[in-house]
């Protein structure tokens, strides 16, 4: 079973939400070091968009990715769905969580003065106080992921 965790960048909600998905940071307290710390914390660039990156294997050995795709989360979400079904998989064994609707002011603000303005320094203060506003949204949606069933992989063509 696969999770896929996806948002504008790819960088920060979506990686912030697959590291608290495997441990990575501290699900209980929000700790901006710790996030600014991970490896593809703003490190995701534009030609890295629609790549899924791999980030960890979950306690129930879920594979978790997250990709970037910019506003096009939920055509996304049914392009691997009908893919998975043009090859006979089933589409539960995706969970594609499209995490677009929760960016805020800060995050908009931040990335535009990261990526367009290259304010690095300045951008990434502000997009961590965008994250430390829904770092709480971002542990339910985690939580709600982490407690869906898991699925077999079964081979296409071969019952069960």
């Amino acid at each position: 079973m696969k999770v896929i965790y996806s948002s504008y960048w790819g960088s920060y909600l979506a990686v912030v939400a697959a590291s608290l998905h495997l441990g990575y940071i501290d699900f209980n307290e929000y700790n901006a070091e710790s996030i600014s710390a991970l490896p593809l914390f703003n490190k995701i660039k534009n030609e890295d968009l629609g790549e899924m990156l791999f980030i960890g294997t979950d306690e129930k050995k879920r594979d978790v990715y997250v990709i970037g795709s910019k506003k096009t989360g939920n055509i996304l979400e049914k392009a691997i769905k009908g893919i998975a079904d043009i090859y006979g998989y089933r589409k539960d064994l995706v969970l594609f969580i499209d995490l677009n609707s929760h960016m805020n002011i800060f995050l908009c603000i931040g990335i535009f003065l990261t990526k367009r303005l290259g304010l690095s320094k300045t951008g990434t203060t502000i997009i961590l106080k965008g994250v430390e506003w829904k770092y709480d949204v971002l542990k339910r949606i985690v939580q709600y992921v982490k407690s869906q069933p898991i699925y077999e992989v079964a081979k296409p063509g071969v019952a069960k």
